[in-house]
C-alpha cells in the first residue's frame, strides 16, 4: 500500500515572485553553499546530492534535477529547505519536489514481514501547478524508493506552456535512472566486500591446513583496507564490471572450498588409517 501526501500549490506556469531572480544559474555543484550561521547552528551536515542532471534550456528558462537519498519525512523537509535556501548559488523560481520511501505502518514493529511496511510518497509543486505529480509518476514508473527528486526551474520571463512538463519529466527521468544505477552498484559493492572478506578467511584457512609453519598475524577485516579497491567502478557507474567481479569472486570461493576439503581429507583419521593399512599390506 502506498500512502500519498500531496501538496500542490500555485498556478500554471506562474512567473516567479518579486524576491526570486530569473537569471540562469551558475555551473551546478554537488556541494551545497554554506554560511557561517549555517555552520554554527547546524547539528548535522547538509545532505549531499546523489546526482545533479545537466541543464535543459528553453526560451531563457532553465531546468535541472537533483536526487537525494531520503528515508523519512524529516529527510524530505531537510532536503527541501536545503535546495530552496542554500544549495543553488542563485535561487530557483520553482523547486518541484516528489519523494517515495519505505516506512513502518502504525502499530507495527517490522517483525511481521513485508506486510508491516508501506511506501510513503508525496509531492510539492512550489508554484508550478500539476508538476509535482508528474515527477512522482516518474519515480513510481521507475520504482524509485528511499529517494527525493527535486526539479529546479529558473523562470526566464517567457511562458512555455505544456513544454515545461516535458522538460520537468526529462530531468526527473535522468535523475531517477542515475539513482537506480548507483543504488544497484552500492548493492554490488556491498556484496563484493562480503565476498572479499570471505575469500581472505578461506585463504588463511587453507594456508593453515597446508603449511604447518604458517602463523596468521591478524584476522581479515574490511576496515583494514586503506583505499577503495572499487573506485574505478563508481565513476562512471559500471554495473557490468561489478557483476563480472562478483562472478569471479564466487568461483574463487567455490575453488577454495574444494581445496580446503581436500586438505582436510588428507589429514582425517580415516585417511590416515587407510594409508597405514595399505602400507602394512604391501609389506
Amino acid at each position: 500500500m502506498e500512502k500519498n501526501n500531496k501538496r500542490p500549490t500555485g498556478q500554471e506556469d506562474s512567473p516567479p515572485s518579486k524576491r526570486t531572480r530569473t537569471s540562469t544559474p551558475s555551473d551546478p555543484t554537488l556541494q551545497p553553499k554554506h554560511t557561517l550561521d549555517r555552520f554554527v547552528n547546524s547539528s548535522k551536515p547538509d545532505p549531499i546530492a546523489v546526482h545533479v542532471t545537466k541543464e535543459i534550456k528553453d526560451r531563457k528558462s532553465v531546468f535541472k534535477a537533483l536526487v537525494f537519498k531520503a528515508k523519512s519525512l524529516s529527510d524530505v523537509t531537510d532536503i527541501i529547505n536545503l535546495v530552496k535556501h542554500r544549495f543553488h548559488s542563485n535561487p530557483a523560481s520553482h523547486n518541484i519536489t516528489a519523494w517515495r520511501f519505505l516506512s513502518l505502518k502504525k502499530s507495527c514493529d517490522g517483525l511481521g514481514g513485508p506486510g508491516d511496511f508501506e511506501i510513503q510518497s508525496g509531492y510539492e509543486d512550489d508554484g508550478e501547478a500539476r508538476s509535482g505529480a508528474k515527477v512522482l509518476k516518474v519515480m513510481e514508473t521507475l520504482q524509485i524508493i528511499d529517494a527525493i527528486v527535486v526539479v529546479s526551474r529558473w523562470y526566464g520571463g517567457v511562458l512555455l506552456g505544456p513544454a515545461r512538463f516535458d522538460h520537468i519529466e526529462t530531468c526527473a527521468t535522468d535523475a531517477c535512472k542515475v539513482f537506480q544505477s548507483i543504488d544497484a552498484l552500492d548493492d554490488d559493492l556491498l556484496r563484493l566486500s562480503e565476498l572479499d572478506l570471505q575469500l581472505s578467511k578461506l585463504r588463511i584457512e587453507l594456508k593453515i591446513l597446508t603449511d604447518p609453519d604458517f602463523l596468521p598475524t591478524s584476522s581479515p577485516s574490511g576496515s583494514q583496507t586503506k583505499s577503495d579497491p572499487y573506485q574505478h567502478l563508481r565513476n562512471p557507474v559500471n554495473l557490468i564490471g561489478s557483476a563480472k567481479l562478483i562472478t569471479a569472486r564466487e568461483k574463487a570461493i567455490a575453488t577454495l572450498h574444494k581445496l580446503i576439503q581436500q586438505a582436510k581429507d588428507k589429514k582425517s583419521p580415516v585417511s590416515s588409517s587407510i594409508d597405514v593399512t595399505n602400507t602394512l599390506e604391501s609389506t
